[in-house]
């Protein structure tokens, strides 16, 4: 789609659930999602039970104590896994690390479509750094 003014007028979903939009200065009929468009989601993650309210950097008890695990947990407690996620894991220098650095915890995040179906993407399994930057 060229870069300008964009009149927006709808976003509408056809029979295959593909979503559209379209832009009332050109007439254009344009598809959103396109299955072959990479995504890249960057979240910032506080976790409440590691999370010091006045610094705003995440405690790493868990990790120092040698707790968090250099595989994924969720698949072996039983979590659904599904189009080939689980499994994810660390090394034993990534969780060596110290500091605004040192990984927190394991995360399981995923994306799904409303209303609520099969995800949009699998889940994934990730590690979050103590402090995050902005």
């Amino acid at each position: 789609m060229a870069s300008g003014g964009f009149g927006l007028a709808a976003f509408g979903e056809d029979a295959a659930r593909n979503l559209y939009v379209c832009n009332t200065e050109t007439g254009t009929l344009s598809r959103i999602i396109d299955p072959a468009a990479l995504v890249r989601v960057n979240p910032k993650v506080l976790l409440e039970g590691p999370l010091n309210t006045t610094t705003l950097i995440m405690n790493d008890p868990l990790r120092a104590a040698g707790l968090v695990p250099l595989t994924e947990p969720y698949t072996a407690l039983g979590f659904a896994q599904v189009a080939g996620g689980g499994g994810e894991t660390s090394t034993t220098p990534v969780l060596a690390t110290t500091g605004n650095n040192a990984v927190v915890d394991w995360v399981r995040g995923n994306c799904a479509v409303r209303p609520l179906q099969a995800s949009l993407w699998p889940p994934r399994m990730g590690s979050f750094n103590a402090m995050a930057t902005s």
